[in-house]
């Protein structure tokens, strides 16, 4: 029998609807993983801090808010970061802007047409994690 993989994924998102498809996928993949889930940005980098996940999924617009401050956060401390939103281009656009490109921690996929290939990439991270691990 496979070894359950312990893993941490935090989500943010301010669509209630989005949030529990999203929790959903997550606790398909991993049973008996944690999944934290906050609806604002605005502390999310000491949150990233506290609960040290392996994954972050992350919606792009929060009302008037986005969450373009974190990029450079995010790719700074190689946080593995999937931007699963419904303007994937905006992400792109400002990780180019800002970084020059957009970092390999960093992935973007479209709400629209992207839903299996986020959660699928996700698991094959976490994975990999655990076999570095043995």
């Amino acid at each position: 029998m496979a070894k359950e993989i312990a893993s941490r994924v935090m989500v943010f998102e301010d669509d209630p609807s989005t949030q529990l498809l999203v929790k959903k996928q997550v606790e398909k993949i991993f049973p008996h993983g944690e999944i934290r889930i906050l609806n604002q940005v605005y502390t999310a980098a000491l949150e990233i801090e506290f609960f040290q996940p392996h994954a972050v999924i992350m919606d792009f617009h929060f009302g008037r808010h986005t969450s373009q401050d974190l990029i450079p956060y995010l790719a700074h401390n190689k946080i593995e970061t999937y931007f699963y939103t419904s303007s994937p281009e905006d992400v792109r656009r400002l990780c180019r802007r800002m970084l020059g490109k957009t970092p390999k921690n960093i992935h973007v996929y479209s709400k629209q047409s992207d839903r299996p290939a986020v959660f699928n990439e996700i698991k094959k991270y976490i994975r990999s994690l655990e076999c570095l691990k043995h």
